[in-house]
């Protein structure tokens, strides 16, 4: 929690600040597949993808939509997609697919 200057104390004052998340992340072989498939931009992406998910899986910008069962979608940038198999419970998340076309599979029930 960060405290915004203030010369009277008080709980208005302070910010929220997104603590950090203890999720495993594994990836699937169809992601791993994918993963050797891509270019180097892409693969750049990915990775840097895969560090913001390991420090924090909440971050914003990754805008998560429930699909089909446990499958969410995963939202990087304008052009760029993730499925993952997210089990808040266990603290788990498989990276099952990715692609920059928006057009996923039927089978993961995930619209863009």
């Amino acid at each position: 929690i960060l405290q915004e200057p203030s010369p009277t104390p008080s709980l208005s004052y302070f910010k929220i600040v997104q603590l950090e998340t203890n999720y495993d992340i594994t990836l699937s072989e169809t992601f791993e597949h994918a993963y050797e498939s891509a270019d180097g931009s892409i693969k750049k992406r990915v990775d840097n993808t895969i560090g913001k998910l390991e420090r924090n899986i909440h971050l914003s910008g990754f805008k998560w939509q429930k699909c089909k069962g446990r499958y969410r979608y995963l939202r990087v940038n304008d052009q760029f997609r993730m499925i993952a198999d997210r089990d808040d419970g266990k603290k788990r998340i498989e990276l099952i697919d990715f692609n920059t076309n928006h057009d996923f599979p039927e089978e993961y029930g995930c619209y863009t």
